[in-house]
């Protein structure tokens, strides 16, 4: 992609000092391996937990008081059923035909407050959907899978 600058995650400068592989993936330079290899990555993530750098997926705000009835218009799932502090996987659905716009996770951050997380490369797409405003560069995010994750994770929250 000469010519065109890629987006990098914040956590950018840890992935190449890890000596990561990166490559080009819907606008963002994204590491994709390192040294260890997959192989290790797999196995810790199935017998144990790995975490991974999901930074890239967009993160749309919706927020004032009509969101939820916003949200409620153009999504399949029923965000009622999940409430505040919750998230809750769906699809945008396209308001001419119905067709699916993006499978999104949808947090219900505060009475007024939504966080959209869409693919990398449709975040323009659903803020044009849905409204709200595109805070993607504004936060880093650090998915961690696999059997031993939550114990993993009570050691740090």
């Amino acid at each position: 992609m000469a010519g065109v600058t890629l987006r990098t995650s914040p956590l950018d400068a840890v992935h190449r000092a890890l000596g990561a592989k990166l490559v080009e993936f819907g606008g963002w330079d994204m590491p994709i391996q390192y040294p260890t290899g997959t192989l290790a990555e797999h196995r810790a993530c199935r017998t144990a937990a790995a975490a991974f750098d999901v930074s890239h997926l967009g993160t749309v705000r919706v927020s004032g008081p009509d969101a939820l009835d916003r949200l409620q218009a153009a999504l399949t799932n029923d965000l009622g059923k999940v409430g505040p502090g919750r998230a809750q996987y769906t699809h945008l659905l396209d308001e001419d035909d119905a067709s699916v716009l993006d499978d999104i996770i949808v947090w219900w951050v505060g009475e007024d407050r939504f966080d959209v997380m869409p693919n990398a490369s449709n975040t323009s797409r659903v803020v044009g959907a849905i409204g709200g405003a595109d805070v993607t560069e504004s936060r880093a995010i650090i998915a961690v899978q696999g059997p031993e994750a939550r114990s993993r994770l009570a050691t740090v929250a």
